[in-house]
Parts: structure tokens; sequence; C-alpha cells
């Protein structure tokens, strides 16, 4: 197993953060029994209530007759006070003993049980001592079950794809010895268990287990067996055999490492929460502030993709700093913490620190990753620093050429926005209309009537780039009013094109988003339906007792793909963004250079549609 060590006074600040928050629950009796009162606010699910409260969902719909998974805003829930939540009748128990260094958390992945079942199966269970036996639970007519995450990651070694990996394979031939379908690899300098698995498209645990290997250690020349298909093994004995060629462990100033060094800055605001969360009651308690949560959800998808990292077998040290959003705080970061050590910074957030982080990375040549939206300036003679979500810009020419695309020939209406802070959108929209030949008329915002703007009986196209709430909220009133008219209620069609901002605003009701067809280029997507979504979500929920946020999912992506690639690489990892191939859960992934001299830019983007029966679809 890799080595991930974190620092300390961090981890103290995150678990005091979580433990303040934690809300307080009037109790109510019914028919003598005690129940807390919850209401549910935005976001809340039947399934982040039980975690919550550590009840069964079957339990929670005894206390709640009617209750189903689809929950209303205010809806109130009385959940039991007194609940066992865990039928030992539905289990069987296996003895283990407790070995150093074990958690909860991993007993819960080694076994394929959740961690409230392992404390449920062992009453009075607090904390886990090395040499401790205890119960683990497991369900009437099941196995003990693999760990789930490296199930995953096993799955991800074996479908990444490399395109240097014949040349590869060929150029160390002097080194394979043919054996039916195992062959002979030898450990070279900075090649870790985690690289080889992936230069061979083998998990790790098989290598482990044909070497008998107890760790993740290698030592240079050290020979190991691997399995490969019969068919590669012949391919490669049947050619020529060129001289090793070192240069895919050294890319010109690429260094590979046996451990790399990670910073992560992101806005936490420790010190404002602290004492926002303090100022409440147990009538009136306060929540995370909402700029907290955000950094916390993608923090908390950073450690999950850090801890699948480490199972591979990855080493590294990690940095966290809480940079509060001031470039101040950042500064004093840069020069005391040892920051130019680092091989990757990830963060920060706000613009006047990730202007001072790219500067930072620059002149000590570490690359920088941005993970939200940043202006491009940053970019320009930069070649250190990367932006992983696509600019507005990319956003703009997506929808631009999505409406080319799709609706060639219809009546395009652009409105312009009244607030001065979207004229950069609305003229880079305009360049690309006229670019793609498209035929436009420039109107402005009404929310009385705006028929004479469009065609009866026909499709319209409307574009309004803002990322302003008002001009959006009365933009779909005036829309709204203007379809309600006699003529235009059943025959006139409009497909509104806004952005991803709107849906993050609230007061924009649904029923105005299908009416008007509402479409949206994001750089993000979460299709929480898909097998693979449900995996991670799965894997989230065991290890945080909440759901997922995009944020989160979006931390994970981020982290997979560029410690993926300090792993493949080393240090100059960012020559070979074209050859990282991970299976990004909310993101696509295609990472340009913006010149030689320049940054590089997600330039991969999503195009969302609201349908008229309340379905949110992706259309490209």
């Amino acid at each position: 197993m890799g080595i991930i060590r974190f620092i300390v006074s961090f981890v103290f600040c995150f678990s005091v953060l979580l433990s303040l928050a934690q809300k307080k629950y009037d109790v109510e009796v019914n028919n003598g029994k005690k129940y807390y009162v919850f209401i549910v606010e935005r976001g809340n699910t039947l399934y982040s209530i039980t975690r919550e409260f550590k009840i069964s969902e079957s339990d929670l719909k005894s206390a709640n007759p009617g209750l189903s998974t689809e929950l209303t805003l205010g809806q109130k829930i009385l959940v039991p006070v007194d609940k066992s939540g865990y039928k030992q009748s539905e289990f069987t128990f296996k003895k283990h003993t407790v070995e150093k260094g074990e958690t909860f958390y991993g007993l819960s992945r080694k076994f394929g049980v959740s961690i409230e079942d392992i404390k449920g199966a062992n009453p009075g269970l607090i904390e886990l001592k090395n040499g401790e036996e205890i119960n683990i639970p497991v369900k009437n007519g099941e196995s003990i079950q693999k760990d789930p995450v490296e199930n995953h990651i096993d799955q991800n070694l074996q479908n990444d794809q490399n395109d240097n990996q014949v040349n590869q394979i060929e150029e160390n031939a002097n080194q394979i010895v043919a054996n039916d379908s195992i062959i002979e690899h030898k450990v070279l300098a900075h090649e870790t268990l985690y690289s080889i698995a992936r230069r061979y498209m083998v998990s790790v645990d098989t290598i482990k287990a044909l070497n008998d290997l107890q760790g993740n250690a290698l030592s240079r020349g050290q020979v190991l067996k691997i399995p490969i298909e019969p068919v590669k093994v012949r391919e490669v004995l049947n050619k020529d055999v060129p001289k090793e060629d070192t240069t895919f462990y050294e890319y010109g100033d690429s260094k590979r490492k046996d451990a790399y060094n990670v910073t992560i800055l992101l806005p936490f605001f420790f010190d404002q929460n602290a004492s926002h969360l303090a100022s409440g009651s147990l009538s009136s308690p306060k929540e995370i502030l909402p700029k907290t949560k955000i950094a916390l959800d993608f923090y908390m998808g950073v450690k999950m993709a850090l801890d699948s990292l480490e199972k591979a077998g990855v080493n590294l040290n990690v940095q966290i700093f809480d940079t509060r959003g001031d470039s101040t705080a950042v500064a004093k970061i840069l020069k005391d913490q040892n920051v130019d050590q680092a091989d990757l910074i990830i963060g920060p957030f706000y613009k006047k620190p990730v202007a001072l982080v790219a500067q930072f990375a620059k002149e000590h040549q570490i690359h920088n990753v941005i993970p939200f939206s940043a202006s491009g300036k940053v970019l320009y003679g930069n070649p250190y620093v990367s932006k992983f979500i696509a600019s507005n810009g990319i956003l703009i020419k997506g929808t631009v050429e999505y409406i080319k695309d799709h609706y060639p020939n219809q009546n395009v209406i652009l409105i312009k926005s009244t607030t001065s802070k979207d004229d950069y959108a609305y003229q880079k929209t305009r360049e690309f209309l006229e670019e793609f030949n498209i035929s436009y008329t420039e109107k402005a915002l009404s929310t009385t009537d705006m028929g004479s703007y469009f065609k009866k009986n026909d499709l319209n196209i409307v574009l309004a780039p803002s990322a302003n709430q008002i001009f959006a909220n009365n933009l779909f009133v005036g829309l709204n009013k203007t379809m309600n008219k006699f003529g235009y209620r059943d025959s006139t069609v409009i497909h509104l094109f806004g952005t991803d901002n709107w849906e993050r605003f609230e007061g924009i009701k649904m029923k105005y988003k299908t009416r008007m067809n509402f479409h949206y280029a994001s750089p993000i997507y979460a299709d929480w339906k898909s097998e693979k979504t449900k995996l991670i979500v799965k894997d989230f929920r065991s290890k945080f007792e909440t759901d997922p946020t995009e944020y989160s999912l979006h931390g994970f992506d981020l982290t997979m793909y560029y410690i993926s690639g300090l792993e493949l690489f080393g240090t100059g990892f960012f020559k070979h963004f074209d050859q990282i191939q991970t299976d990004p859960v909310v993101n696509r992934i295609s990472i340009n250079q913006l010149g030689n001299t320049n940054g590089f830019e997600n330039s991969s983007y999503f195009i969302l549609r609201y349908l008229p029966t309340y379905q949110k679809i992706l259309t490209k």
C-alpha cells in the first residue's frame, strides 16, 4: 500500500469544523415515544437522513406512514430517539483480530460491510485497539466481499489504454522471459507497483498476489512476474528488440521520484466558521458557510481519490492549507510552508490568490492546476498552469456551434443583458454567431410582452448569455407571459439558451425551464443514474456518511487525473496530458496547451437540456 502523509493541523481543524456543524433537533413525544423532529431542507434525501440518524430506512418509514423517497422542502419527519438500527437476525459473524493501524473505514472496505454494521455487531465499541477481537457481520447467504473501491480501481487499471505501452514493452524486451501468459519484469529506478500495473494493464493486487508481496516497496533490479495475454507476449518476442530507451523514465527536466509532494490550497475559512457556528444555539443552530461547504465538498472528493491512489501503491506527501480566500494568507503560506518543494499544487479558488500561486508556480517550475473558472490571463506566458474546466469562451462557442448544428435556419434572437458585467459574454456570442454565419436579431429584455420577437407556429431560438440572476429571473417571467398570450400557447416553441450559472439560481421555477426547453453548456455533469456514478456514490457514502455533490466528484476526477499523470510521467507530466487516461465521473477531459509558452486548458464541455416532461437530459 502506498503512503500518503497529511499535515496534522488541517486534519484537526477539519474534524473540529464538522463536529461543530452537527445539528440539534427538537424532540416531540407521540404515544409515549420520543422522536427527533427533522425538517427537510434543500439537498436532503431519504438516504442522507438515515445516515445522519443511523437508522434503517424501514424503521424511518414505520415512524412516518406514507413516507417515500420523494421529499419536499419543509416536510416534517419524525425520527425515533430510541432505536436499535441493527437487526442481528439478518447477520452471521466472522471473528477478526484488529491489527495495528486498522480503522473502521479500512475494515468496512476490507470486508464489504458498513461501519454502522461493524459497530452494531460490537456493542460499546468506540475505538479499535491492536490485538482486540471483534465481530465482522456478514448478511445471511452472503460471503465476505472484496473492497469495492479496489475492484473499481482494478477495473480502471485494466481498461486504461496507453499509446506507448507496446513500445515500452519492446524497449525492455531483453528483460522479458515468456512463460505461457507470464512475463518477468525487472524493476527500474523509481518504478512503483502502480506505474507497473498501469504499464501492463493489470491490477496492483494481481501483481502482489502473483509475487507474494506483502507491501508495496520495490527495489531496483527486483524481478516481478506479470500476467500478460499469450498473444501479446508472442508479438513482443517476434519483434526486433531495440536498445533500452530511458526517455520513458526521464522526460527532459522531468524527474521520477519515490514519493511526490502535493500542496492543496482551499478556502475553508476555518476561523470564520468556528465563530459563526459557535454563535448558534440549540434552538437556532448555525450551518457551515456556503463558501466553506463548496471547499469541503471538493476536498472530500480529493480525499477519496487520494485514498484510492494510496491503495494502488502511490506514495505522496500531502500538505493542505486554508487560504481563507485571502491573497495575504496565501502569500504567507507560499513563503513559510515549503511549497517550493511541491511537485503539484492544487488550487486555490479565488481570482487574486489564483494569480499569486500561478506566478509562484512559474518561478519554481511547479505545475499548478486551477480547479474552477479563472481569468485566461493566468495562462499567458506560463506553461506551468492548467485550468481543469472549460473557460466561458469555450462554453459560449460550444453553445453557438450546437445551435448551428441542431437548429439551422431557425429564428435566432439574442437578448442583451441589463448589466455591464455580461458585456464580454454578449460580445463573444455575437462573434461566434457571425463566425458560424448564423443570422440573428438583437433585442432588449421585456418582462411584459416579447411576442413581436418570435415567429408564430415555428421554433424560435433565444440566446441570453448572462450570469446575472435578476436578468435570468426577469427573462423567464417575460417569456412565460408571452407564451401565455393567445396565439403563442400551443404552436410557438421556444428553445432558450442561457448559462450554467442559472442552475444555481434560486427562484427560477422548474416549469419555466421545461416550458422554455432551457439549454446550457456546462463543464461538469453528473449522471447520477449511471453505474459508474453509483459505484462512486456508494463508496463516498460509506466513507463520509453523506451524499457527494458535483463539487465532490469534480475534486475526485481532478485528483485522479493529475496524480496519475504525476505517478506515470514524473514532474513533467503536463507535457503528456494527451497520454494520461483515467475514467472521470463528472468531467470530460481534453487538456490542450494554448501555444508553446502558455498554459493549458480543458476544452471539453456538456450541453444539457430541460424537456417538457420535466426531465433534464444530456444532448451533447
